[in-house]
């Protein structure tokens, strides 16, 4: 049931995108939905955090803006908050996955998604790190876009190590299982920020 899950991750992936906001959220404990929330820093770190239950993810950027050709200083952690000592995850090839919607490319983008079943032991009180986010050509166009659009797309992800200038919202999303209770319990939980990129 979990490798059928992992498989349809990407169209969850795009549900996602549209539904997450980054506005303070409300909880409604009946369907279980997590507050997503962000906040800017003084210093103009950007982050945010959802929370629901015992766990907390946190997608923080050391600023808001950066020059083409800048390294993105970009990270996001899973928090295990419960009572337990330390507990097992149940996932695909890591508990983290994260799209990219590049509004100047009009594409959402994301990793390829191994469906192949690992775990993960997470202590509690610590976190696990992810601070890799690329752009990719797996993805779908954000409305309509021409096959010309296409391939000076494909060209520019092609070519580029770095993220060209744009506005870009990175959504960081963890999924996986764990053992509560005595039953499986699914964790499926978003969070986003914006980011802009100046032309250099």
């Amino acid at each position: 049931m979990r490798t059928l899950r992992r498989g349809l991750t990407a169209c969850m992936l795009l549900a996602v995108v549209t539904a997450c906001s980054q506005t303070d959220g409300q909880t409604n404990d009946e369907e279980a939905q997590a507050a997503n929330t962000e906040s800017t820093s003084d210093e103009g770190e950007v982050t945010a955090t959802t929370e629901e239950g015992d766990f907390e993810i946190t997608l923080t950027s050391a600023k808001k803006v950066y020059q083409e050709g800048q390294s993105l200083d970009i990270a996001g952690l899973l928090t295990y908050k419960g009572q337990r000592e330390n507990i097992e995850l149940y996932h695909a090839a890591a508990p983290f996955n994260y799209v990219i919607t590049d509004y100047e490319r009009s594409h959402i983008t994301f990793p390829e998604i191994e469906t192949l079943g690992k775990t993960s032991t997470l202590a509690q009180g610590e976190a696990l790190e992810i601070n890799t986010f690329k752009l990719s050509e797996v993805g779908y166009p954000l409305g309509t876009q021409s096959e010309k659009e296409k391939e000076k797309m494909k060209e520019t992800y092609g070519e580029a190590d770095h993220f060209p200038a744009g506005v870009y919202t990175i959504t960081l999303l963890v999924d996986f299982s764990y053992e509560k209770e005595g039953e499986t319990t699914d964790v499926y939980l978003p969070t986003s920020i914006d980011i802009v990129v100046e032309p250099s």
